[in-house]
């Protein structure tokens, strides 16, 4: 491969790598509120679970509260706590497989970086010799 065409390689390989961090990042921010709906939806649960049957619970709907029964009321808090966990795992998922791919991307980067250093040197010689220093090309050491 020519200078040019590592170059170009190694800047895509980068650009990825760069989208790769921002992803994880989404996705760790994801998680975050995930786990802080996950806390308030706890939080109203154990609330509904401690009122009476015939306790009054309303539901704001935009600017207005509405009556809910109070089972309704449970079984829905229920089901939001049931999908906020599946997403949390769903998440949890993407940010391994996001880590893993962070990794075989950083390796991919450093491999370039050493394929990218001898071609560098072996230029860094021949212009050396076209500008009347000496030429040693046999020894890279």
């Amino acid at each position: 491969m020519s200078g040019k065409d590592v170059q170009k390689v190694f800047a895509e390989a980068t650009a990825t790598y760069q989208k790769s961090q921002k992803d994880l990042s989404k996705s760790i921010k994801a998680r975050q509120q995930l786990e802080t709906q996950l806390t308030e939806n706890a939080s109203v649960k154990e609330e509904l679970a401690l009122l009476e049957a015939s306790a009054k619970v309303f539901k704001q709907i935009g600017p207005v509260l509405v009556p809910q029964d109070l089972e309704e009321a449970r079984g829905n808090v229920q089901k939001r706590i049931e999908w906020i966990t599946s997403e949390t795992k769903r998440i949890d998922q993407t940010i391994k497989d996001l880590q893993a791919s962070l990794q075989k991307q950083e390796e991919s980067i450093r491999k370039l970086q050493r394929e990218s250093m001898p071609n560098a040197a072996g230029q860094a010689s021949y212009a050396a010799a076209a500008a009347g220093g000496t030429r040693d090309l046999g020894n890279k050491y």
